[in-house]
């Protein structure tokens, strides 16, 4: 949390990190961080990829996802970008 926004990783919305004013609940901004392309028919259990950390770093979160990809989120433009891994996760291909 700075200067009253919380800083989250909704569950329902994967990839994406959330802004949120923490006195009034109201969201501010949403960005994707990386992208899930799901492949038809397979079970969505199996093809679920969620942050597990979210570091506030100066003007930039550092964001980590359960499969070890690391991103960072300039707060000012919103801009991400790929530290560790690969910001596609596609399951298109067969599981991973």
């Amino acid at each position: 949390m700075k200067d009253g926004i919380e800083y989250s990783a909704p569950l329902n919305r994967e990839g994406f990190i959330v802004a949120t004013w923490v006195d009034s609940k109201s969201e501010i901004w949403s960005r994707q961080v990386y992208v899930i392309k799901h492949q038809v028919g397979l079970e969505k259990d199996v093809q679920t990829c969620f942050i597990t950390e979210i570091q506030l770093e100066g003007e930039k979160l550092r964001v980590t996802d359960e499969q070890g990809d690391e991103f960072e989120v300039d707060l000012d433009s919103l801009t991400v970008k790929l530290l560790k891994g690969r910001s596609v996760i596609d399951y298109t291909k067969g599981t991973q």
